[in-house]
Formats: C-alpha cells, sequence, structure tokens
C-alpha cells in the first residue's frame, strides 16, 4: 500500500464513510478509491485530490505530495521567494513585481496593473 492509499483509507475509515458515500459526495468514484487505498495504483487527477482534500477538510499540499506531484524540494523553492507573501496587499506585489520586472529587465505585465 502507497502512503497516499494509506491516508485516505485512514481518513475514510476514521470517519466511518463507505466508498459509495465519498463518491457521492465528491464524485471519485468509488473503484478508484478502493485501487488507491489498497495500493493497487496510486493514479490519481489533481482535480481528484482537490475533491478528497476539500471533503475531508485537510491539506491539498500533503495530498499532492503523498501522491507525487510535489516535493519537499518544490516547497522549499517556492516558500523562499514567497515567505509572507499573503501579508501583503494586491497593491504592494504589485510594486513588488514591478521591481523585480526592473531587475529582470522583463517588461511590466499590463494586466497587473
Amino acid at each position: 500500500m502507497n502512503k497516499l492509499g494509506e491516508y485516505l483509507l485512514h481518513l475514510r475509515t476514521k470517519h466511518n464513510y463507505s466508498l459509495k458515500f465519498i463518491q457521492e459526495q465528491t464524485g471519485v468514484t468509488d473503484s478508484q478509491q478502493s485501487r488507491i487505498e489498497r495500493g493497487i495504483t496510486s493514479d490519481i487527477s489533481p482535480i481528484s485530490l482537490k475533491k478528497l482534500s476539500d471533503f475531508y477538510e485537510v491539506s491539498i499540499i500533503e495530498l499532492f505530495k503523498m501522491a507525487g506531484f510535489i516535493n519537499d524540494n518544490d516547497l522549499e523553492q517556492y516558500s523562499r521567494v514567497f515567505s509572507y507573501a499573503e501579508l501583503l496587499s494586491e497593491e504592494q506585489k504589485l510594486h513588488i513585481q514591478e521591481e523585480i520586472n526592473l531587475f529582470t529587465g522583463k517588461p511590466i505585465n499590463k494586466e497587473m496593473k
């Protein structure tokens, strides 16, 4: 069994949900869920993972990591560049992007204004 399958099985049994119930709520087929839980496949779309993360109210990032879509290195690179970006206003983000464009010699994207 793979890590993603183990985790999804844990969530489902913790809440005492049936595969059919989850299918009704998310649209992710019961057969696909079963194959993932049993480790037969780890093939799942990012859209299906998003539906499951919303349903279970768990981190999409963790599910993406378990599915192999991203890894810790991807997140580390992102966090180095964008730490605390959520605290900035849109105006501040635009100003910073303009500065980056100035340093890199790239034109300012008119749609950002």
